[in-house]
């Protein structure tokens, strides 16, 4: 869902292309990763259960390198780390941007053809990322997988 509901700050709920909420490991946050439509750069947030939505801690942008964020999902690993699959709309690559001790690292997955459009992302019980997405760069496109920790 999108929320826009931001009262006189404007900073709890940016508009975005789409509002995905995860919750943390704990479950006593809910997070989300997206494109922010003002800046095309990707963010992420974070709230707790019981907060109203100025509770959002927003932070970013994660990654600013062209216009970045579409097809954005998030997941978090057995030690509540974020991982971010999504595409860069400037480049046509997947992406994952993962925050390690405070610091968001960014590193390209696919870099061929238009790679990253409807990624979905998960984590299994041994840290692997597994990503699935669409390659557009021919005509109804490519299906594929990307796994790694």
């Amino acid at each position: 869902t999108r929320d826009t509901d931001c009262g006189k700050t404007g900073r709890c709920c940016p508009r975005s292309t789409l509002w995905l909420l995860a919750d943390t490991a704990d479950g006593d946050q809910f997070c989300t990763a997206y494109k922010n439509e003002s800046d095309g750069n990707l963010y992420y947030g974070c709230k707790s259960t019981s907060a109203t939505c100025d509770g959002w801690l927003i932070e970013g942008p994660v990654d600013s390198t062209g216009n970045v964020g579409d097809y954005s999902t998030l997941a978090f690993n057995s030690e509540g780390q974020p991982y971010i699959a999504y595409q860069n709309a400037t480049l046509k690559h997947l992406k994952v941007a993962t925050k390690e001790n405070g610091i968001w690292e960014v590193i390209t997955v696919d870099d061929s053809g238009n790679a990253g459009k409807f990624a979905d992302m998960t984590i299994d019980n041994n840290d692997v990322v597994h990503i699935s997405y669409l390659d557009g760069s021919t005509g109804k496109g490519l299906l594929k997988y990307a796994w790694g920790q």
